[in-house]
């Protein structure tokens, strides 16, 4: 799997609590004169769409438009916080691809890269790279 031209990660919360913020910090990646070339400095790729999500509820990443960069991969951290309520259940962080940057799959409807399992409170991070 590669970045997409359009593309923008989706949160979907199932805990039974809120989420009351999760972030994606990213350093994407390509190949340039035969070798690696990373971003200068990481990005966070989620924006205000990672904040504040209900149980059952989906937060939209703000769309990447990666079409003069060329990036092909990230290596990334996505960290999520819920800090009230009794959370039993799943996070995930899902790849959306958009053909023109405007038309985006249904809630869910992506490649789920990855999830984080809670059982209580508090702050988990997950290590993402493609």
């Amino acid at each position: 799997m590669s970045l997409a031209k359009h593309y923008r990660f989706q949160v979907r919360n199932e805990t039974g609590a809120t989420v009351a913020t999760s972030d994606f910090e990213v350093i994407r990646k390509k190949i340039a004169a035969g070798a690696w070339s990373y971003e200068a400095s990481a990005a966070e790729i989620l924006g205000s769409g990672g904040d504040t999500i209900t149980d059952g509820s989906y937060g939209d990443g703000t769309a990447q438009n990666n079409d003069s960069d060329g990036y092909i991969g990230l290596d990334g951290r996505f960290y999520v916080t819920i800090s009230s309520g009794s959370p039993s259940g799943n996070v995930s962080l899902i790849y959306l691809v958009s053909e023109d940057g405007t038309d985006w799959p249904d809630d869910g409807n992506g490649y789920v890269m990855g999830s984080l399992e809670f059982i209580a409170t508090g702050t988990q991070e997950l290590g993402v790279s493609f």
